[in-house]
C-alpha cells in the first residue's frame, strides 16, 4: 500500500504552488519603468539611511570605548587620542624645544637672480649628492639645478633682502640634528658664490611630560604618552592634559535609543505597506518585497547571541528587548546597570565585536549595507504616471489578490486534507486492532 501524504508534505505542496502562482504578478512588475518617486519612496529611503546610521554608530569599533582629551594650551601643544586609557589619566607636558630643519644662506649676495652668471662649470655638493654646472649659471639657474637633482635632501629658493640683493637659500627637507647637511663648493667660473654659518641648525625636540625628558627629530612624538600622539606647536610652553574615555554611559544609551526609535519607524512603515496596497496606494512591489525581507533578517539578528562576550551574550541583558506589539524597547535603566556591573568594554564587545566584526550592531549594519548596496531600499520606490501604467499596476494588485484567495483556499483544503488522513488513519487502526481481536486474516497497514 502506497504511503499517505503528511501534513508536511501538503504544506509543501501548497508553498510550491503558491510560488507558481506568484509567476503572473512577477513577470508584470518587471514592465513598471522607473518613475518619479513617490511620498513613500522619500520616507522609506530617510528611514532606512536612519537606521543604516543608528546602526553603524553601535556597529563601530570603539563607538562606546573611543577616547576623549583636554588640552589646556592647544596652542602649544596639539594632541589627538587613538586608545582609550583604562581610567583617566592627567599629564603635565613642558615644550623644551622644537624640531628645526637646517637653513643656509649664500654669504655672497647679488642684484639680480637671472642675469648674473655665478658659475660656469664645476659642482655644489650638499649633504654627499653633487650637483653638476655646465654653461652659464645664473642663481635663479643655480637654484633650478639643485631642486632637479634627485634625493638632494634640501630645497632650494632664491631670497630677496631688503637690500635689493638676492641670495640663494638652501632648506633641509627634514627636521631633526640627524639631518643636518654640509656644503662642499667646487663651482668655477662666473661671480663665484660662497656659503657661511648657518642661518638655524638642524634641532631635535625636547618635551618633558611629567618630569621625563623625551627628544625626536620631528615634533611629532607618539611615545611619551600612551595611546596619544602629541604635536610639537610653541617652544617653551606649557600644558596640562586630561585623557577620558569619550563616551559615557549617558551617552552611549543615546545611541542604543537611536537605533531603538529608527527600527520602530522602519518597522512601522513595514507594516502599512499590506494596507496600502489593498487600499490602491502606490508603492513599489519590489522595495515593499526587500524592505520585509530585510525586516525579518534583522528580527532574527536582533533575538540571536553574540560569541564575542561571554559579560553579554544577547541584547535582552543590556535593556534592549521587544514589546507585545513586535516594537523594539529600550530599558535606560538596565542599560545603566550593565554598565555600571562591568563595562562599556563588555557592552561594546556585545555590540560590534573584536575590531567592529562579530557583534550584533555589526552584523546588522553589514545587512543593512547589502540591502541598500542592492539598490532596492537605496533607490526611491515609484509612482506611475500614465493610464497604461496605472492599467498595468491595476492588473498587479488583481492578480495579487487573487494569489491571496487562491493560497487561502490552499490552505483549507490541506487543513481538510491532513484531517481526513488523520481520519482514515484512525480508522484503519481500529479495523487492525478488530482483525486481531477476532482472528481475521486481513490485516490494514497504516501510518
Amino acid at each position: 500500500m502506497s504511503t499517505p501524504i503528511s501534513a508536511a508534505d501538503l504544506g509543501a505542496i501548497v508553498a510550491a504552488l503558491t510560488q507558481y502562482a506568484s509567476a503572473p504578478p512577477a513577470s508584470l512588475q518587471v514592465q513598471l519603468p522607473d518613475q518619479p518617486a513617490s511620498g513613500y519612496g522619500a520616507t522609506l529611503a530617510a528611514d532606512v539611511a536612519a537606521l543604516q546610521t543608528a546602526a553603524g554608530d553601535l556597529g563601530a569599533a570603539g563607538s562606546l570605548t573611543g577616547t576623549g582629551a583636554t588640552n589646556t594650551a592647544p596652542g602649544a601643544v596639539a594632541l589627538s587620542v587613538s586608545v582609550a586609557p583604562p581610567q583617566d589619566a592627567y599629564y603635565s607636558v613642558v615644550v623644551n624645544s622644537l624640531a628645526q630643519a637646517q637653513i643656509t644662506s649664500s654669504s655672497s649676495t647679488y642684484t639680480d637672480s637671472n642675469a648674473t652668471t655665478v658659475a660656469s662649470g664645476g659642482s655644489l655638493t650638499i649633504g654627499g649628492v653633487s650637483v653638476n654646472v655646465s654653461g652659464s649659471t645664473t642663481l635663479q639657474g643655480l637654484a633650478d639645478a639643485i631642486n632637479g637633482t634627485a634625493d638632494i635632501g634640501v630645497t632650494a629658493s632664491v631670497a630677496p633682502s631688503s637690500a635689493g640683493q638676492y641670495s640663494l637659500v638652501l632648506t633641509g627637507n627634514r627636521t631633526g640634528a640627524a639631518n643636518a647637511f654640509t656644503i662642499t663648493n667646487d663651482l668655477t667660473g662666473g661671480a663665484g658664490i660662497t656659503f657661511g654659518a648657518n642661518t638655524q641648525d638642524a634641532t631635535d625636540a625636547s618635551v618633558t611630560v611629567d618630569g621625563v625628558t623625551t627628544t625626536s627629530a620631528t615634533n611629532t612624538i607618539g611615545s611619551v604618552i600612551p595611546g596619544a600622539t602629541l604635536t610639537l606647536l610653541q617652544a617653551g610652553a606649557s600644558a596640562a592634559m586630561t585623557l577620558t574615555t569619550a563616551v559615557e554611559a549617558p551617552d552611549a544609551a543615546t545611541l542604543v535609543q537611536n537605533f531603538v526609535t529608527a527600527y520602530n519607524n522602519l518597522r512601522t512603515l513595514a507594516q502599512s505597506q499590506p494596507a496600502a496596497s489593498l487600499s490602491g496606494g502606490l508603492t513599489s512591489s519590489t522595495s515593499s518585497g526587500l524592505l520585509g525581507s530585510l525586516m525579518a533578517a534583522l528580527n532574527s539578528q536582533l533575538a540571536g547571541t553574540s560569541a564575542t562576550d561571554g559579560t553579554y551574550p544577547s541584547l535582552a541583558q543590556v535593556g534592549i528587548g521587544v514589546d507585545a506589539s513586535g516594537n523594539l524597547t529600550f530599558d535606560s535603566g538596565a542599560f545603566d546597570s550593565a554598565v555600571a556591573s562591568t563595562s562599556l568594554t563588555d557592552i561594546q564587545n556585545l555590540f560590534s565585536g573584536p575590531g567592529g566584526s562579530g557583534g550584533v550592531f555589526s552584523t546588522i549594519t553589514a545587512t543593512i549595507d547589502s540591502y541598500v548596496a542592492a539598490g532596492g531600499l537605496a533607490a526611491t520606490p515609484q509612482t506611475p504616471a500614465s493610464p497604461d501604467l496605472q492599467s498595468l499596476n491595476g492588473q498587479i494588485a488583481s492578480l495579487q489578490n487573487q494569489l491571496a484567495l487562491e493560497q487561502q483556499l490552499l490552505q483549507q483544503q490541506s487543513l481538510a486534507a491532513d484531517s481526513t488522513v488523520s481520519s482514515l488513519t484512525s480508522q484503519g487502526r481500529t479495523l487492525t486492532s478488530l482483525s486481531q481481536q477476532y482472528g481475521g486474516a486481513s490485516s490494514f497497514s497504516y501510518r
